[in-house]
């Protein structure tokens, strides 16, 4: 286009050209640079720039854009960082390169929004995790706490209950009034003793004339004579042998030993003891003691037969006296 004789401007003779340029006019973010085939610049964002040649300017769009140089292929398009380019025919002879690209500033404003997300992202991201983990932790050890306390409360339910069950398993095998192992705890025991086929010595102990001593001082008296003679056996008993309270005054002490001076010698030391002791009565309190000794193999219930009898052939011959049966 000529205005008194100076190039003023260009005209648009191809259809696709003129779509090409209609497409990025609206577009503030894209650079749009059109140049001849000698890379002069036709149309760029810089005005000064535009037709530069013919005002002795040096602008030109292969030194600007250096991938474009050395491209011919009228239907390909060549792309390098942030632009595209694309040789546009306007005849055979006739072309020019069209290249659009996104605005320098716009790439600033995008890179400056996406840094202050990231930061932004970032400054969020710490804060949860932080809080995140103040929570966990705190979760971790309310948790840690109520399993110590639940750990605490068994360990004394645990202790309670067997505190219970020991009490329980002394008032189902003693005797409430002498603190003796009763006849429960006795059969029990002795049926162990069979199984595994173990010997031991039996002593069946009576006190002298006790329902003398209950019907004269009283029932409360006696009970503490039968306390008092427990004491003195299970004061001078061994932790492997046991007394049990066989019914009325009459008791049954189980040695784990075969050996009759050995038995003779304990029986003696009871009835001894028991004589020398003051049971804070008027009278004097004695005790009889029949010994049998149950060997391996041997049925028991012969072997407290013979304790039976020779408790019984103390008390006729005078009591306060001990009688060994052996056979």
């Amino acid at each position: 286009m000529y205005k008194n004789g100076e190039k003023h401007g260009i005209v648009i003779i191809n259809y696709f050209a003129d779509y090409f340029l209609h497409g990025f006019k609206s577009l503030d973010v894209v650079d749009v640079f059109i140049s001849d085939s000698r890379g002069n610049y036709i149309l760029h964002p810089d005005k000064s720039k535009q037709f530069a040649k013919n005002r002795k300017v040096n602008a030109n769009i292969f030194t600007d854009f250096p991938f474009l140089k050395d491209q011919k292929e009228k239907s390909s398009v060549y792309k390098s960082e942030h632009a595209i380019g694309k040789i546009i025919s306007l005849n055979n002879d006739r072309y020019f390169y069209a290249l659009y690209k996104i605005n320098t500033s716009y790439l600033n404003k995008i890179h400056l929004q996406q840094f202050i997300i990231s930061i932004i992202f970032y400054i969020f991201s710490a804060i949860f995790a932080f809080m995140f983990s103040f929570w966990f932790s705190r979760y971790c050890a309310d948790i840690y706490d109520k399993r110590v306390k639940e750990i605490a409360s068994l360990k004394n339910a645990t202790k309670d209950m067997k505190e219970t069950i020991g009490e329980l398993s002394g008032t189902v095998y003693t005797d409430p009034l002498t603190g003796a192992y009763n006849r429960r705890y006795f059969d029990e025991k002795v049926d162990l003793f069979l199984k595994t086929d173990v010997g031991f010595g039996i002593i069946m102990v009576d006190l002298d004339n006790f329902k003398e001593i209950n019907d004269t001082f009283g029932h409360v008296i006696g009970d503490k004579v039968l306390t008092d003679f427990t004491k003195i056996v299970l004061e001078n008993i061994r932790d492997t042998d046991f007394l049990t309270r066989w019914g009325g005054d009459e008791f049954c002490l189980i040695i784990f030993d075969l050996n009759k001076k050995v038995l003779l010698s304990i029986a003696e030391k009871l009835r001894r003891l028991t004589a020398e002791h003051d049971f804070e009565l008027n009278t004097k309190v004695t005790c009889s003691a029949g010994i049998s000794i149950r060997k391996n193999g041997e049925d028991a219930q012969q072997a407290f037969k013979r304790a039976d009898e020779a408790l019984y052939s103390a008390k006729e011959n005078g009591r306060n006296i001990v009688i060994l049966k052996d056979s």
